[in-house]
């Protein structure tokens, strides 16, 4: 409580408001945090992001490679094909480009070859290159099949 003091035969509080320092100091405090919060807002979305597409390309390296094994299909040319998928929303369809190459390994002489097959899966950057923020977009899948 502020103290009393008497002017004119009656009681009046003495009261301190803000000063504007202590009001742009508590202004700029919160300016801060809210500004911090939203950055840390975006850096988990393109996160969640991020995640969500190594899942997808991870699926997708996956059923390719279940589908070669399936058709017996080991040699193959390392061409770049591409598929567009639904990975954040309906109305924007992300593109996945892959590759798929195969490596024949005899083991033993006489014997079918032994096929060392990797499925090389990226969107959004070409090849081997990066996104401010979010690293490398790509992901790798390899697998030893035998005919």
């Amino acid at each position: 409580m502020g103290a009393l003091a008497k002017r004119g035969g009656v009681k009046v509080e003495n009261s301190r408001g803000f000063t504007i320092l202590e009001t742009v100091l508590a202004l700029g405090l919160i300016t801060l945090i809210l500004v911090f919060l939203g950055v840390l807002f975006i850096r988990l979305i393109g996160t969640s992001d991020k995640s969500g597409d190594t899942s997808a390309g991870l699926n997708l390296a996956d059923s390719l490679l279940q589908e070669c094994v399936q058709k017996k299909i080991f040699d193959h040319p390392g061409m770049d094909r591409s598929v567009r998928l639904y990975t954040h929303d309906a109305s924007a369809a992300t593109e996945f480009v892959y590759r798929i190459s195969s490596q024949p390994t005899v083991m033993t002489a006489g014997q079918k070859p032994i096929y060392y097959m990797d499925v090389h899966v990226w969107w959004n950057v070409p090849a081997g290159s990066t996104r401010h923020g979010q690293g490398r977009l790509e992901t790798h899948l390899s697998r030893l099949v035998t005919p």
